[in-house]
């Protein structure tokens, strides 16, 4: 299955749920697709005006599509989180996020064309970034990586995205 195709089955299953944004630019780089999801909750007693709580989550995913995905690329992931994602799409430019924050999911999905080498596959599983804001007070965000191998139609995760395996497997049906 070709990149256009498969992004094409993916962002359909996506649709649902998400707001989606193709040829998408932030931070002076172009995606593919972007996608957003917002839910909110609240609990009030008889009226809105006595609000006992209110939460937020959200979750931000950016698609991209490249040949292949080495360490290297691992690294590129981690850099795009840090220095785009959590400060301009969780933030929105700010010190910490919106009042009733609660989490931010931060998921970016790869679409490569070659299988990616065992070590490569390791360190997709380990794969790791979190922050907290405000000591917790402000929610705190986690990041989902899904590399979608186009060749041999398999998607690699870390484990906190490990439950996005089937969606992403769906798509290549």
């Amino acid at each position: 299955m070709d990149s256009a195709a498969y992004l094409e089955q993916l962002l359909k299953k996506y649709e649902g749920s998400f707001d989606l944004y193709r040829d998408y630019e932030v931070g002076g780089r172009t995606f593919p697709a972007y996608g957003f999801y917002n839910s909110r909750d609240e609990k009030y007693v008889l009226s809105r005006d006595a609000n006992l709580w209110t939460t937020q989550m959200f979750e931000h995913v950016l698609f991209l599509e490249q040949d292949t995905f080495t360490l290297e690329d691992l690294e590129d992931v981690r850099a795009l989180l840090t220095d785009l994602m959590d400060p301009v799409l969780c933030r929105n430019g700010n010190k910490v996020p919106e009042k009733d924050h609660m989490i931010s999911f931060l998921s970016v999905a790869v679409l490569v064309k070659e299988t990616p080498t065992a070590d490569v596959q390791e360190a997709i599983r380990k794969f790791k970034f979190g922050k907290t804001y405000a000591l917790s007070f402000r929610g705190r965000s986690e990041a989902h990586l899904m590399v979608a191998d186009l060749s041999a139609e398999t998607v690699y995760t870390n484990k906190p995205a490990k439950y996005m395996t089937d969606l992403y497997q769906a798509a290549f049906e």
